[in-house]
């Protein structure tokens, strides 16, 4: 009898639980943890965090549509597993003051005043590839250089330099200057994570809702923690997968976290050449990326390609007073819907928030900055534009 009540206790729990909306705020803050590391290469923070959102899609009945959740891809990508170090009359702070530029090689320098060499010469000098005999002929023997920035703005990188290379905020042209830069360059193995939640009806056509997971990881101890960009998405396309699991549409619902948006596109470019649905019958894709914010209304990416599709969108949107506005931006390679649309001929719709904050691959976009003005309107959204199809 114990035992039955016990059982019986455990099922009214889960029920109970199960009942309860998905909580996308606690889930931003989570990701963007410390235990995460930016969700990039160093202490795989980007493949815990997609264990995490497997164990989400378990917990919100989103069903694998393999074996597992995983689809596994390769890529490079150059690591800083050391906190980089860069000294101008005095310590300056790494993330705060100075950042590792993504192509770094590993070394140190050390001069009586510091090496400043313009954006525009180091850019046009890595497009030519003769940076190295460059610096070389200004007697700067290889050991490093650094680049003055008005924003330290981070990235993800497959390729190393010969040299180390930072990005400062306007250091001094005279200062006494040491640097030092530990740089791994290695093959990795990311994770997209895909899950399915069934259709009511016998069609074949899917709706798609993705959104990428990783993020910048870090500089050894220093890591970029991705709030708006995109633990938010991820977020969101969580939050409709439990409001889709509970009310299922008459179409399959495809949900996908993306893996390496940040190093490339990858994660979406490697599912489009190895699709796990038939990509033809997708009657329309959702990409969700930077939605913590909303006071100025949205954008939506592809509007212009896709016109009947994104009037429809806006018909819906100004009937229920969701957004306070939506502006329409034509084909653009800046998120995991492109190769869907490029490669694919996928009808696909970029949604990104606009106003707020505007930290972006940086230390100070963090889960307490989000104002999430639009975030709940944007979900309705979507679920409604997904009704009409």
């Amino acid at each position: 009898m114990r035992f039955a009540i016990s059982s019986i206790f455990i099922i009214i729990t889960c029920a109970f639980l199960r009942a309860q909306s998905f909580d996308y705020k606690s889930f931003v803050r989570e990701l963007t943890s410390e235990a995460y590391m930016g969700r990039g290469y160093i202490n795989d923070g980007a493949i815990r965090a997609a264990e995490r959102i497997q164990s989400e899609f378990q917990t919100l009945d989103v069903q694998p549509l393999n074996e597992n959740y995983f689809q596994e891809f390769r890529h490079t990508v150059n690591t800083f597993p050391k906190t980089p170090e860069f000294f101008c009359d005095s310590n300056w702070v790494a993330g705060r003051d100075f950042i590792v530029h993504p192509m770094s090689g590993s070394g140190a320098a050390n001069w009586k005043k510091v090496i400043v060499l313009d954006s525009s010469t180091y850019a046009n000098r890595v497009k030519s590839g003769n940076l190295l005999a460059y610096l070389n002929s200004y007697g700067f023997e290889g050991k490093g250089v650094v680049l003055p920035e008005s924003k330290l703005t981070w990235s993800v990188s497959n390729q190393q330099l010969a040299i180390p290379i930072l990005q400062a905020l306007k250091p001094s042209s005279t200062c006494k200057a040491e640097l030092k830069v530990k740089a791994k360059l290695k093959k990795i193995r990311s994770y997209n994570v895909v899950g399915r939640i069934k259709g009511t009806s016998n069609s074949d056509s899917t709706l798609y809702i993705t959104a990428h997971y990783d993020h910048l990881g870090a500089m050894g101890d220093v890591f970029i923690p991705g709030a708006n960009d995109n633990a938010a998405g991820v977020a969101m396309l969580l939050s409709l997968a439990d409001k889709i699991s509970k009310n299922p549409l008459p179409y399959d619902v495809i949900f996908i976290a993306f893996a390496g948006e940040e190093a490339g596109l990858l994660g979406s470019k490697y599912f489009v050449d190895n699709p796990l649905t038939d990509l033809s019958k997708i009657k329309m894709l959702i990409n969700l990326d930077l939605v913590g914010t909303g006071s100025e209304g949205a954008t939506v990416v592809n509007a212009t390609e896709f016109p009947e599709d994104f009037k429809r969108l806006t018909s819906i949107n100004n009937s229920n007073n969701y957004l306070s506005k939506i502006n329409a931006r034509g084909a653009a390679a800046n998120s995991d819907h492109y190769w869907f649309y490029k490669n694919g001929g996928v009808p696909s719709f970029f949604i990104y928030t606009q106003g707020g904050p505007k930290a972006y691959h940086d230390i100070n976009d963090v889960a307490e900055n989000l104002p999430y003005t639009s975030f709940e309107a944007l979900q309705e959204l979507v679920l409604e534009f997904f009704k009409s199809f």
